[in-house]
C-alpha cells in the first residue's frame, strides 16, 4: 500500500536508502551480517555518507559520530539490529509522509514543526 500512495523519493538519506535495502534481509543473521559491515566501512572511513539533520535513529548518530573519529561500533546483538532497522523505517516514513504532505499542499513545511 506505501508504494500505491507515494512516488519513490530521491532525496534519501544514508539511512533511509539502507533501509530499503536491509528490510529485504532473509533473517535476523544477514541484518546483523549487513550492519556490522556498515559499522566497520563507518569506524574506517572507508564512508563518509549523508544523513538528514532531523534524522535522530542510532545509526545516523554513528554516521555523525564516525565523521569526528569517535564512533564506538554497538554490540550488535539481542534486539538491537532489530531495534536500529525499525528506527531507520520509522525516519523513513516521516520523511516520506512530510515530502507526500507537502507536495499535494496539505500542509507546509512550518506547519509540520
Amino acid at each position: 500500500m506505501h508504494h500505491m500512495l507515494f512516488s519513490p523519493r530521491k532525496d534519501l538519506d544514508f539511512t533511509e536508502a539502507l533501509w530499503e535495502k536491509l528490510s529485504g534481509c532473509s533473517g535476523y543473521q544477514e541484518l546483523v551480517d549487513c550492519l556490522q559491515l556498515v559499522c566497520a566501512a563507518l569506524q574506517q572511513g572507508k564512508i563518509q555518507p549523508m544523513v538528514h539533520r532531523s534524522n535522530q535513529s542510532q545509526l545516523a548518530c554513528l554516521v555523525r559520530d564516525s565523521f569526528e573519529g569517535k564512533m564506538r561500533v554497538p554490540d550488535l546483538d539481542g534486539a538491537l539490529p532489530i531495534q536500529m532497522l525499525a528506527e531507520i523505517g520509522v525516519e523513513k516514513m516521516k520523511r516520506d509522509y512530510t515530502s507526500f504532505f507537502i507536495a499535494e499542499e496539505l500542509t507546509t513545511l512550518n506547519q509540520l514543526s
